[in-house]
């Protein structure tokens, strides 16, 4: 479902996703639909390249949303919008809290299992951040 939602000063533009790995492939659709109207009012750079940044970024926290997903009816929320001159895209499922050691940056000389999507992610974005808020996982993606 894709919709566009105005909270006090802020619209948002949001896609709810069954927490499966098929549905991912609505991202990129999306994301060219919903996204070039909120990258042009922020100013953000070349839209192609930056699109792309985005896609790659997005698909990543809403694979590891979906892989740790615990809810007996998943479901994986993004929501985009303008503030001041960035792009944020919001992306918020049910699961357990993120462990301290999986948001570390992976020690490029120790080999570990995880974390080199979140790498790649922090190397996408201006900011990404994380929170748990009553059971949900929240990721906060921002792009300049």
């Amino acid at each position: 479902m894709t919709s566009r939602q105005t909270y006090a000063a802020d619209t948002y533009v949001e896609l709810v996703l069954r927490a499966e790995l098929e549905e991912l492939r609505r991202i990129g659709s999306w994301l060219e639909t919903e996204i070039p109207q909120i990258l042009e009012q922020a100013g953000c750079g070349e839209l192609a390249a930056t699109l792309a940044h985005i896609e790659l970024a997005v698909c990543e926290i809403a694979t590891n949303c979906i892989v740790h997903s615990v809810s007996a009816e998943p479901v994986i929320r993004l929501r985009g919008r303008v503030k001041d001159t960035q792009c944020e895209i919001e992306i918020s499922g049910i699961a357990d809290i993120v462990s301290a050691d999986v948001l570390d940056k992976p020690d490029p000389v120790e080999p570990q299992v995880g974390g080199y999507g979140l790498m790649i992610v922090r190397q996408l974005t201006s900011s990404l951040s994380y929170r748990h808020v009553r059971g949900r996982n929240v990721w906060l993606l921002t792009f300049e």
